[in-house]
């Protein structure tokens, strides 16, 4: 709603079509661009993370509005980077046997399988996305 307004203020205040869509597509870039360097930062500290065994204890709310995966590694609990899986949480997560996980231990945090996976399929779309929009705003603006 706060965009539609601000688009109708800028052509009420005669600004160009062209002007407000390459606007748009460069905030837009820029939103991707940060997701593709989140991902980046993650993708990063995965080979420092220490691979430990860590059993399951559950999924709750995290801090934010999603269930995060909680995993026991030397009698403390740590939560998973990402927020747990919505579909299959039986199969994804089970109590009964020890996983696998990568640990970042000043962060107290970890990677399990899904959060791997996540960072893996969030690089391979979010970086050509990133590069597919900054070189439309660039040409766009006539600097390419």
């Amino acid at each position: 709603m706060g965009a539609a307004v601000i688009v109708v203020l800028l052509l009420c205040l005669g600004v160009d079509w062209g002007i407000i869509a390459m606007g748009i597509m460069a905030l837009i870039g820029l939103g991707m661009v940060l997701l593709a360097i989140f991902f980046l930062v993650c993708a990063a500290a995965l080979p420092g993370a220490e691979r430990v065994s860590a059993v399951f204890t559950e999924l709750r709310r995290g801090n934010g509005r999603f269930d995060v995966a909680y995993y026991v590694i030397d009698g403390r609990e740590y939560p998973n980077l990402f927020p747990g899986e919505f579909v299959m949480r039986d199969r994804f997560y089970r109590r009964d046997k020890p996983v696998r996980v990568r640990l970042l231990r000043k962060a107290g945090v970890v990677f399990d399988r899904n959060a791997i996976g996540t960072i893996l399929v969030g690089l391979a779309v979010s970086l050509p996305v990133s590069v597919f929009f900054v070189i439309c705003v660039l040409v766009f603006a006539g600097v390419i």
